[in-house]
């Protein structure tokens, strides 16, 4: 689900990301029409599945890049001005190239206020990993590691851009949630494991992660 400013914004698009590494991004305004049965918003292989969108205002004086996350600890980050705007049934171009089984599962934008990108782990493992540590590159390639994976930790199921004043909420397929602090979460090199931010249960994972608008004037509410 997203939640889009201004529909009819000409600088305001929906980028898209797959299973399978193909990415795509389409004029929010193709979207207006989308109501009752829906309309299709990405063309999919057969094995492949949608795992992320999110959306983009470009201003004309300010970048943003796009960073995609792989479940076995590869990140890429490339411009989004290499993607063209393409049509609703479009598959898209290539973002990412996977080998040995590894799948996209998340996709991160950067802005000039992002400072940080949070990983986290099946098991509850994550870390904040500084942004200067993943150099722009051209779309398509293998990537570079932004988190060591293992038994203890499980594949990686989210990434995240952040600041200091945001605040990470993180859920497991129990329905358990845990909220805290951005700014208290160890910030650690792209080569590491990362630190245990969530206690979990037996059969219990870490499913997913949401920021949370950073607070104006100190307030915590």
């Amino acid at each position: 689900m997203l939640v889009i400013s201004d529909i009819d914004a000409e600088d305001e698009s929906v980028v898209m990301v797959s299973r399978n590494g193909m990415i795509k991004k389409t004029i929010a305004a193709d979207f207006k029409n989308a109501k009752h049965s829906g309309v299709v918003a990405m063309g999919l292989s057969e094995d492949d599945v949608l795992v992320a969108a999110r959306t983009v205002v470009r201003e004309k004086k300010d970048k943003v890049d796009i960073v995609l996350a792989t479940s076995l600890g590869s990140a890429i980050r490339f411009a989004e001005s290499e993607i063209r705007a393409m049509g609703r049934t479009a598959q898209g171009v290539r973002g990412i190239s996977l080998t040995g089984g590894d799948q996209v599962v998340g996709i991160a934008l950067v802005d000039k206020k992002k400072k940080y990108i949070l990983t986290v782990t099946e098991s509850g493992f994550g870390k904040r990993s500084k942004l200067s540590e993943y150099g722009t590159t051209r779309r398509g390639g293998k990537g570079i590691i932004t988190m060591k994976t293992g038994k203890k930790t499980g594949p990686v199921v989210g990434v995240r851009t952040i600041t200091d004043d945001d605040e990470v909420m993180m859920i497991s397929n129990k329905g358990m949630f845990l909220r805290m602090d951005a700014k208290d979460i160890s910030v650690m090199g792209r080569n590491t494991q990362g630190v245990k931010l969530m206690n979990l249960k037996s059969g219990e994972n870490l499913t997913g992660i949401a920021v949370l608008a950073e607070r104006e004037n100190g307030d915590d509410q």
